[in-house]
């Protein structure tokens, strides 16, 4: 059962136009209790934490987070969640973390295969608590993302026993707004710089589409479809939407568009996808990072200008090199990456780089 709620939560839940070479830099490694593989890390928006996922053989995902400073990361803390037996055990799912502008972490998890529910953490404070109570949303809970001014939160909830619908929650007046009522799965919903708008996948005719929504009056329109899946949006402060777009060869495309959706521009060809992640954008939105499938460039992260003025090649001395997130720590650049210390290593470990002087 907890194998089955999980892939719901998750499924239905990385042409360069110019190039620089950064060389090999030292690299800091984050160290933690677990044994799995280290994915989604996510910075917080000072950029003295980074949240990461542990995905464990048991099947269990632990969220961990860690101190930064500069390259050098303290030991990370397991995130517990409350009725926990043993957070150590395969039971337990934490996963998909957002960091909200008052420094608590907010995620999706479950304990011993029971529901899916937002939960918040505050860092140092390893424990997460509940974030909405059963009368206000009785079902299933995923895939958090905040509103700029932090007060929405939009999330998909199978409350009404199908695929999952988005609903709001206005953290100021604790209410809860169910905003889609349709039999296809709503994923990956992310709020315009105003707040007006939504930008979400849909799964139309078993294809990832991307739709546009009116908060207001619910009117919904088709923002990005056709051939291959369109998927996981992110919007910056000026509107840019950035998502990954597959072609018809099963590669994926990293693409960018602004809020009308009539233009589309394409940031680079054969990226790696993510495990679970959305594009991940420096926190001036003006720079995505990402790395190839493409084994001969497994040792690299790139990092491209939106506006299609620069490539950033950040060479590393790792393996299969993935799931890139760019922070900034008092006006330093930091880059944290995922990636196999060798061809034979067990484990995805999770390293950290400082980037400044490339910007």
């Amino acid at each position: 059962m907890k194998a089955t709620l999980h892939k719901w939560a998750i499924g239905l839940v990385c042409a360069l136009a110019a190039s620089g070479t950064m060389g090999s830099a030292e690299a800091g490694e984050v160290r933690h209790g677990g044994n799995g593989h280290v994915e989604n890390p996510v910075w917080s928006h000072d950029g003295k934490y980074v949240a990461f996922e542990l995905r464990k053989n048991s099947d269990g995902i632990d969220l961990y987070f860690a101190p930064i400073r500069g390259t050098i990361a303290d030991q990370a803390r397991l995130v517990a969640l409350p009725g926990s037996k043993n957070a150590f055990s395969g039971s337990q799912v934490a996963a998909n973390p957002t960091w909200r502008h008052d420094g608590l972490i907010m995620f999706e998890g479950t304990n011993d295969g029971g529901m899916y529910r937002l939960y918040i953490s505050q860092p140092p404070s390893p424990t997460g608590f509940q974030m909405l109570d059963l009368e206000k949303d009785p079902g299933n809970q995923v895939l958090p993302s905040l509103s700029g001014d932090g007060k929405l939160v939009v999330y998909v909830s199978g409350a009404a026993g199908k695929g999952g619908d988005l609903h709001i929650y206005n953290s100021a007046s604790g209410a809860v707004e169910r905003v889609t009522n349709t039999d296809e799965p709503e994923m990956f919903p992310a709020f315009s710089p105003d707040g007006k708008k939504l930008i979400y996948m849909k799964k139309v005719r078993m294809q990832q589409d991307l739709f546009s929504m009116d908060i207001a009056t619910k009117s919904v329109s088709p923002f990005k479809g056709g051939k291959g899946d369109q998927t996981r949006p992110i919007i910056t402060a000026d509107g840019t939407v950035v998502y990954f777009s597959s072609n018809d060869d099963d590669s994926w495309t990293l693409a960018a568009t602004d809020l009308s959706g009539e233009s589309t521009k394409t940031l680079a060809k054969g990226v790696r996808l993510p495990k679970s992640a959305r594009p991940a954008l420096s926190p001036d939105g003006k720079w995505v990072a990402y790395s190839f499938d493409d084994p001969v460039k497994g040792d690299s992260i790139y990092i491209s200008a939106l506006d299609g003025s620069r490539t950033i090649e950040v060479k590393t001395e790792y393996k299969a090199c993935g799931e890139p997130a760019i922070g900034n720590q008092d006006g330093r650049i930091v880059l944290a990456y995922t990636a196999l210390p060798s061809a034979k290593a067990a484990f995805r470990m999770l390293r950290i780089q400082d980037i400044t002087q490339e910007f």
